[in-house]
């Protein structure tokens, strides 16, 4: 089975990302047409590429092409959950990216996320608050310097472009209007992940798909999932749901 990657225009080093979020799906259709003309398509996405693959669905579904599985990989359907605060979302999501940064620091200087609850919750309606991207990228910045995060020198071009990312994706999903794809969907979260701590509600699953929702946990942390050994386990759960796909 091929196996094709869409990397982020930002992170890929374009100078910006898409506009919009149906913009975003109409490229990325575009580019998994050209490379499957024809057959069954399988769509997999990590973090917020999981809305990205559920929105490229919707389009390519729109174009009479059959997708047979959509695997999402610790994605925050949170963000698509009326329910939800977009503060509530952003604050989780802010708590695993410091607990990520700071893995590498020693303990004696590591905050654990409780101890920056305040802190993150303030930085979170911040956020919110502020319509402007640059501006917003800018308070992450700081609030990573604030936490011993950046060098004193402030933030590398690879830094920079992976928040400014971060800013951008969050404005994109928040403009995705939520239709339920044909498609099945499987999501894998992480055990001790902030992102997902509580399973997705059949309500929230049913406005996102009506070919079926499965759900399952393994063991580690958003972004831990991607590394080894965790990944292991996670290619393994990869495979079934793609075997399952086929004989569906």
């Amino acid at each position: 089975m091929p196996v094709y990657a869409i990397q982020s225009r930002l992170l890929s080093g374009a100078a910006d990302e898409w506009a919009s979020i149906d913009e975003l799906a109409r490229d990325y259709a575009g580019i998994i047409m050209q490379q499957q003309p024809e057959g069954a398509i399988r769509l997999s996405g990590f973090s917020a590429g999981g809305i990205f693959a559920l929105a490229a669905a919707r389009e390519l579904e729109r174009r009479a092409r059959q997708v047979s599985l959509i695997y999402m990989i610790e994605t925050p359907l949170a963000l698509l959950d009326p329910a939800c605060t977009h503060v509530s979302v952003l604050r989780s999501l802010i708590t695993e990216v410091y607990d990520h940064l700071s893995s590498g620091l020693p303990r004696y200087h590591r905050l654990q996320p409780p101890d920056l609850s305040a802190s993150i919750l303030k930085l979170a309606k911040r956020i919110v608050r502020t319509k402007s991207e640059s501006a917003n990228l800018q308070h992450i910045l700081d609030w990573l310097a604030m936490q011993g995060l950046l060098a004193a020198s402030g933030a590398d071009s690879e830094t920079r472009r992976f928040f400014a990312a971060f800013v951008r994706h969050s404005v994109l999903i928040e403009q995705l209007k939520v239709q339920a794809v044909g498609a099945p969907v499987f999501l894998c979260r992480a055990k001790e992940s902030w992102l997902s701590a509580s399973p997705v509600d059949p309500s929230l699953s049913a406005r996102i798909t009506r070919g079926g929702f499965q759900q399952e946990v393994l063991e580690g942390r958003h972004f831990e999932l991607m590394h080894a050994p965790l990944v292991n386990a996670l290619a393994r759960n990869m495979e079934t749901a793609l075997a399952n796909s086929r004989l569906a």
